[in-house]
């Protein structure tokens, strides 16, 4: 039991050690870069949002009060801007990179004038060393109408650019990486091309509340995966106890199977598995039962079967041999007809036996039912009627088990029917079967005996002799079939009922 605690208890925590592992794999890889990508996309449409509203505030004013739209529009999510001139070379930046690095702008530009309460700071570097950066096409256009002096502003709109999708190789500061820029603005004054403002977001990691939550979802993990481990221990301690108790009834139940003890009682399990193993037990034990007593009943019947022409035999011949009897014609023909008896019996059991092998052709071919149980009733001077329509029934069957199924079932019939109606015979078709009934006037033992248990006669059925194999012989027959055979009573009649498969395309070809 040790043992099924501990698979129990690792499979669960197996279960749930990959759970838990798939999410921290799904946070880590998957999500995160979804997470990082909405996050700078939703960052750069907030800024284009607060520029739009902006500008629609901003009246005629001299083209540098522009210049301040990228710092006051920037909140604590931006880290920095970037600004290039008309032809996308690197000119200047504010703030740093979303690492937290200081983004250097050239000092031979001169000093540029920066709000005193902007946020964003120039970092002036004599010497930069530059890569190529891949960096977004710009998504919107800053639009810029001046006077004729081109010293103050008339109109400023912002506007989406269509198709915008792609990237532009530029040479930028080397601590800028492809995946800073969240996107870019185009300026133009007066129709033409005047510079680009790229916007740089924070990374998850760098941005306090972000990292916050980051660091609690990890938490969260550290603490949820013992916890798990845990629960798993708890829950498989008691479902192992539960189990435990099931399993020392079943083997208890197997056992006294084992020693001869069928009459097994097992409680209602509450697990479905463990019930229906139950159920089977309990049928197992009744079927085991039931074939002890079949067994102790067919040495007794074989026995009585076998020793009655035995005896018959040798009392004639101490007879003859005492000289009680004279070996004329008479005495001769008693001697066959027991030996015929005792003949017919052993091949009966022969045949029985030879049913059950694993290795008993059956070559099935179409044949006309009537046709064979005429031919049958004929062997065993079985007459009969034949219930109109059946003559154009055909069966898929081997001709010589169905001959001798169709001969056993007449001389039952015929040995055991009462009164003076006749036999009917009665094919016809079934969905996906081919159905022979045979039915005769009669009525069944009571009890009913087992019928396609060798040997298995009703006590009334003893008097009349015969081996005792008919049906369990038509039995056999049809389970090499993949049939079924039936035998009931109702209204006086007793009706023997045989269920062939009709053959599919492939079989037929």
């Amino acid at each position: 039991m040790h043992h099924q605690f501990l698979r129990l208890f690792l499979s669960i925590v197996l279960v749930v050690m990959i759970l838990v592992i798939v999410q921290i794999a799904m946070v880590a890889v998957g999500n995160y870069q979804v997470m990082a990508n909405g996050w700078k996309n939703s960052v750069f449409t907030e800024f284009v949002e607060s520029v739009s509203k902006t500008i629609q505030q901003i009246g005629t004013a001299d083209i540098s009060s522009v210049v301040n739209l990228a710092t006051i529009n920037s909140s604590e999510r931006i880290s920095g801007i970037i600004i290039r001139d008309k032809e996308g070379n690197y000119a200047a930046s504010l703030g740093v990179s979303p690492s937290s690095e200081k983004i250097p702008t050239p000092a031979a530009i001169g000093r540029v004038a920066v709000p005193a309460d902007s946020r964003l700071q120039l970092s002036y570097q004599s010497e930069i060393d530059y890569k190529t950066v891949k960096v977004p096409n710009p998504q919107y256009e800053l639009m810029i109408v001046t006077a004729d002096n081109g010293g103050y502003i008339t109109s400023i709109s912002l506007r989406p650019i269509a198709g915008s999708r792609g990237f532009t190789r530029v040479k930028l500061p080397e601590i800028v990486t492809d995946q800073d820029i969240a996107g870019t603005i185009a300026v133009s004054v007066d129709g033409e091309p005047f510079c680009y403002v790229d916007v740089l977001v924070y990374k998850l990691g760098y941005y306090a509340p972000t990292a916050f939550a980051l660091k609690m979802l990890i938490d969260i993990f550290a603490v949820s995966l013992p916890t798990a481990c845990i629960a798993a221990l708890i829950f498989a301690a008691i479902f192992s106890r539960r189990v435990a108790g099931s399993t020392k009834m079943i083997l208890r139940a197997l056992d006294d199977i084992a020693n001869g003890n069928y009459d097994v009682e097992l409680p209602k399990q509450k697990i479905v598995e463990y019930g229906k193993i139950a159920a089977s037990i309990r049928t197992l034990a009744s079927d085991l039962e039931r074939h002890g007593r079949s067994r102790k009943e067919w040495i007794r019947n074989i026995s009585h079967d076998l020793n009655t022409p035995v005896t018959a035999l040798t009392l004639l011949i101490n007879g003859i041999e005492e000289g009680v009897f004279q070996p004329d014609e008479q005495i001769i023909g008693q001697l066959k007809e027991q030996t015929d008896i005792l003949a017919e019996r052993i091949a009966s059991v022969n045949y029985y036996s030879y049913l059950l092998s694993p290795d008993v052709p059956v070559d099935r071919v179409l044949l006309n039912a009537i046709s064979v149980f005429s031919e049958a009733g004929i062997k065993c001077n079985t007459c009969f009627d034949i219930d109109e329509g059946s003559k154009a029934v055909d069966v898929w069957a081997d001709e010589k088990l169905l001959m001798r199924a169709a001969e056993e079932i007449l001389y039952n019939a015929g040995e055991y029917s009462s009164g003076d109606k006749k036999i009917v015979i009665r094919c016809f078709y079934d969905k996906a079967s081919a159905v022979i009934t045979v039915r005769n006037s009669g009525k069944l033992p009571d009890p009913r005996p087992q019928f396609f248990e060798p040997w298995a006669r009703g006590d009334d059925s003893r008097t009349s002799g015969g081996s005792g194999l008919g049906l369990p012989i038509v039995y056999q027959i049809m389970e090499l079939h993949s049939g079924a055979v039936s035998i009931d009573e109702s209204d006086g009649f007793v009706e023997v009922r045989l269920v062939f498969p009709l053959p599919s395309s492939s079989d037929e070809s």
